[in-house]
């Protein structure tokens, strides 16, 4: 088995942002060689949808992942929100890249384990999303 990274772009990204290369790098550095990742980069109403379908939440959201997969086998459907991206790079003061490439991150370790469901775990995957980040440059 190798390593399979699909994006789908229904909502049009910035011209030079290769998310498909970020996914790869943040991959090797995670040491993540096996596994299917799909990516779909979509509208506040498209992923509040989603949310209201599959989590039950009445909100748009940034991301969500799913783990098609079990333990041992990675195979995410990862949803990112192009327009909460451009709204937060505004409010934080960022670029929209810099946000999608969060986004990129945080969805990979969701499906390696990390969670930000409580305030210790949030800080844990906070600073990795963080090192991840500046590793890219």
């Amino acid at each position: 088995m190798t390593l399979s990274i699909i994006i789908n772009e229904e909502t049009p990204l910035p011209e030079h942002f290769n998310p498909k290369s970020i996914a790869t790098k943040i991959c090797q550095l995670k040491n993540i060689h096996v596994g299917n990742f799909e990516f779909s980069f979509v509208s506040d109403t498209m992923i509040h949808e989603l949310n209201k379908r599959h989590l039950n939440h009445d909100y748009p959201t940034d991301t969500i992942t799913f783990n098609l997969g079990g333990d041992e086998d990675i195979d995410i459907d990862a949803y990112i929100s192009v327009d909460t991206a451009k709204k937060n790079a505004s409010d934080y003061g960022s670029s929209l890249e810099t946000e999608l490439t969060l986004y990129i991150i945080h969805c990979i370790l969701h499906c390696i384990g990390y969670d930000d469901g409580n305030s210790t775990d949030k800080e844990t995957m906070e600073t990795e999303q963080n090192r991840l980040l500046s590793k890219l440059g």
